[in-house]
């Protein structure tokens, strides 16, 4: 679209030479909630630290079990990424959560996960979704995802210097662009092409 150099070069300008973090507004609910989360998370279990991450956005420790992990390719399913949001969504609106309601609980996930760079692009894009869907805008799934990519970067500059948004920014725009590549494909065919994208993309 015509348009899309400009909202580039805005966020652009806006990101690079505004500066602004819209975490340190959150930083102190954010902390708060997120210790909660780890209090009330905490276990016996080995595996304790694990699924911490897994819920709460903590960071894992160096250590041999973190080293498999990356190694076997599935790090990014153990700390918070968009795929979480993904699925807090759908069960959200399996029970019939109005789309307001559903944005509420995902920005308190958001928090709750201690203001991860993965969440909020995921956050920003899932909410650019569900307007796209309440006011049938017709857009793109691309344009869609590098948009809500920009605006993530104006909402937090700082993100330009994070490895972990950009990975989770590459894996939504190479499994969007997947879709147009093999729009054919369904069930396990589908899942066997985005999970070999996800695989070369991280």
């Amino acid at each position: 679209p015509l348009e899309m150099p400009i909202i580039f070069l805005a966020c652009l300008f806006l990101s690079r030479f505004y500066e602004f973090n819209v975490n340190n507004y959150l930083a102190q609910p954010a902390s708060y909630l997120h210790k909660m989360c780890l209090k009330h998370s905490e276990t016996k279990s080995n595996y304790s630290g694990l699924f911490q991450s897994f819920l709460c956005g903590k960071k894992m420790q160096k250590s041999e079990e973190k080293e498999r992990l990356i190694r076997s390719g599935i790090y990014h399913l153990i700390v918070v990424s968009g795929g979480h949001f993904l699925f807090i969504d759908y069960v959200l609106e399996l029970v019939r959560f109005p789309m307001w309601a559903r944005i509420v609980v995902l920005f308190f996930y958001y928090l709750m996960a201690a203001l991860q760079a993965p969440g909020l692009r995921a956050l920003v894009h899932m909410v650019l979704a569900l307007l796209k869907k309440k006011f049938n805008w017709s857009v793109s799934p691309a344009y869609l995802t590098l948009v809500s990519g920009l605006v993530t970067l104006v909402l937090c500059a700082n993100y330009w210097r994070s490895l972990s948004f950009w990975l989770s920014f590459s894996v939504c725009m190479a499994l969007v662009l997947s879709r147009s590549l093999w729009p054919e494909a369904k069930g396990f065919m589908r899942l066997f092409w985005q999970g070999l994208v996800i695989y070369v993309v991280l």
